[in-house]
């Protein structure tokens, strides 16, 4: 099975130095949330809505020194990748997600231009959320 995610950055305009990113199937769930170590360890420190087993298990990772990458699958079934680099690029992103597959036995493949029916879906959906509000 290959699962193809999608990302919205411009990765042309910010160089190849993102620290954060959300990664959506085509149907624009999110299935990875990718971030670096230092922004992970930020988020905790000034977070106090972690989930309990969560929390710990984050704390035990980011305290740890057991490699360049983390995986944790969240309560909310998103899986959150933690690489301890100062940003990330494209291939850091399908790098990771390499590694992610051999956990899951799912492959993932990573593109961070979607196509552009993607983005007409996108609007579609946020319309529909928008009159859902009204």
């Amino acid at each position: 099975m290959v699962k193809k995610l999608y990302s919205i950055t411009d990765w042309d305009y910010h160089q190849g130095k993102v620290t954060f990113e959300d990664l959506v199937d085509e149907d624009l769930n999110v299935i990875v949330t990718v971030c670096t170590v230092a922004i992970a360890k930020e988020e905790y420190e000034t977070s106090s809505s972690i989930p309990g087993e969560r929390a710990t298990f984050t704390k035990e990772v980011l305290m740890s020194s057991n490699g360049p990458m983390f995986f944790i699958l969240g309560e909310d079934n998103i899986w959150d990748i933690y690489l301890d680099a100062a940003h990330f690029t494209v291939q850091d992103i399908q790098k990771a997600l390499d590694e992610l597959s051999k956990l899951t036995g799912i492959t993932y493949q990573f593109t961070s231009e979607p196509p552009l029916s993607w983005y007409a879906k996108s609007e579609d959906l946020r319309e529909d959320r928008i009159n859902e509000c009204k």
